[in-house]
C-alpha cells in the first residue's frame, strides 16, 4: 500500500471505530431520551437521504473544481460538533436542522474521499487494496448505514459495536461524546496527512 493510501486507510479505521461506537444508538437515544416517535424518526431519515441525494452531484462538481482537501478538511470540523448537538437537542426540529447540516457535509465527504482513494490506488493492485480498505467511505449518518469498508475495518468496527453497547448501558451519552472526540482525532489526522494527489494513478 503506498504511503499516501496508507494515510487514508488509517483515517478510515479511526473513523469506522468511532462512528460504529455510536452508530446503533442514534435511534435509541432519540426515542428513549428525546422522545421522538417512530414516524418522526422515519421523516428525519427521509430528509437525510433526500438531502444527500440532491446535493451529492453538485458537491462532486465543486470538489472537481476547487480540489478535495480545500473543502473536505474544513467540513470535517463539523463532525465533532454534530454528535454533541444531537445530545443537547430538544426535539424534532432541532434534529431536523442537525440532520440537514450533517447531510450537507456528507454530500461532500462521499465523493471526495472515494475519489481520493481512487486517485491514490495503483492500477495493478487496485483489486487487492480496495478489498482491504474499501472504497473510502467517510460520513456520519443517523441511519447507521455506513457501507463500503473493507477487511481493515472489520475488527475495529466489531469491537466498536460491542463496546458501544456496553457504554450505552452505562451512560447513554458516552458513545456520542466518544464519537465527537474520535472525529477530532480524525480531523487532525486528515489535516496533517491527507493531500490532493500531485499525479493520478492510471
Amino acid at each position: 500500500m503506498p504511503k499516501t493510501l496508507r494515510d487514508l486507510a488509517i483515517l478510515q479505521v479511526i473513523h469506522a471505530f468511532f462512528v460504529d461506537l455510536a452508530g446503533p444508538f442514534w435511534i435509541l437515544f432519540a426515542a428513549d431520551v428525546l422522545g421522538l416517535s417512530a414516524s418522526e424518526w422515519g421523516l428525519l431519515s427521509l430528509v437525510a437521504g433526500s438531502t444527500r441525494f440532491t446535493l451529492t452531484i453538485f458537491a462532486g462538481k465543486i470538489l472537481d473544481r476547487y480540489g478535495r482537501r480545500k473543502l473536505l478538511i474544513p467540513l470535517m470540523w463539523l463532525t465533532p460538533i454534530t454528535p454533541l448537538a444531537f445530545l443537547f437537542s430538544k426535539g424534532f426540529w432541532d434534529l431536523f436542522v442537525i440532520v440537514i447540516v450533517m447531510e450537507v457535509a456528507n454530500s461532500f465527504f462521499m465523493p471526495g474521499f472515494q475519489s481520493l482513494v481512487a486517485d491514490y490506488t495503483p492500477r495493478d493492485r487496485r483489486g487487492r487494496l480496495l478489498s482491504a480498505m474499501g472504497t473510502g467511505i467517510f460520513y456520519i449518518d443517523i441511519r447507521t448505514t455506513r457501507m463500503g469498508g473493507g477487511m481493515l475495518i472489520f475488527i475495529p468496527s466489531t469491537i466498536a459495536f460491542y463496546l458501544g453497547g456496553a457504554l450505552f448501558e452505562m451512560t447513554k451519552t458516552l458513545p456520542f461524546m466518544l464519537l465527537s472526540f474520535g472525529m477530532i482525532v480524525a480531523s487532525l489526522w486528515a489535516f496533517i496527512r491527507v493531500r490532493d494527489p500531485e499525479t493520478l494513478e492510471d
